[in-house]
């Protein structure tokens, strides 16, 4: 038996995310919540903590390929919320064949072209004239700290040769403005007040699969997933 659960295409495609990363949803399996990220490198990288045990030491496969940072932990690369078909998060008590983790596993399955070609494009924006103030807000500032997002995202997929072979992509561009509070030196008065600093952020993603039905009950996919990423934030 396993403790866990599986988010599927329908909760994917239909549930709202605040800067889409699809691992969020695994926050509606029970004994899930974030972790705690203190490695600059990671800062846009959601961890989840599963029973309270530490999020970093999880495992992460796509399609069945390793995708752990072994040095710090967490995904090594995202992949973009319309190429994931549907992922499975065990929390507790799964089979040792699943090892490698010291917290839960999360095994994510990529979606797959069809005998026809479909796709979809999308574009999310984010201004802070429609949201609240953040939680570390310092009214004695004055100031409401700037900050704005951009996501414009695509997929399509059909038929290399119908009933044989498919292929798929999708990308995933984010660009985002937003401010961290900082302390600002003033050497004449010889103290540290308060202010905001700019932390920009620019995030691609792409991953793309070409599957082949070599036999009636073997299949063979090649899949590549790409990220770059340029940001500056707290803990840089």
């Amino acid at each position: 038996s396993v403790a866990g659960g599986v988010i599927g295409a329908h909760q994917i495609a239909n549930l709202p995310l605040n800067g889409r990363n699809y691992l969020e949803l695994s926050l509606l399996v029970p004994g899930n919540s974030p972790a705690p990220n203190f490695d600059p490198t990671k800062v846009n990288t959601v961890v989840i903590s599963s029973a309270g045990q530490v999020g970093r030491g999880s495992n992460v496969s796509v399609d069945g390929a390793d995708n752990n940072d072994d040095v710090v932990g967490g995904s090594l690369v995202n992949i973009p919320e319309d190429a994931v078909q549907e992922f499975q998060i065990a929390t507790n008590r799964f089979s040792a064949a699943l090892g490698r983790s010291g917290s839960s596993l999360t095994n994510v399955v990529t979606r797959q072209g069809s005998n026809s070609i479909h796709g979809e494009v999308g574009m999310y924006e984010r201004d802070k004239s429609l949201q609240g103030l953040p939680a570390t807000y310092d009214p004695s500032l004055h100031a409401t700290p700037a900050f704005h997002r951009q996501q414009y995202t695509g997929d399509i997929g059909g038929p290399v040769k119908a009933d044989k072979a498919w292929w798929f992509a999708a990308v995933e561009d984010r660009q985002q403005l937003g401010a961290d509070l900082v302390g600002l030196r003033n050497s004449s008065t010889q103290t540290i007040g308060k202010t905001f600093a700019t932390a920009p952020l620019h995030d691609f993603l792409s991953t793309a699969r070409l599957d082949w039905q070599a036999t009636g009950r073997d299949r063979i996919g090649f899949r590549e997933s790409l990220q770059l990423e340029d940001d500056l934030s707290q803990s840089q």
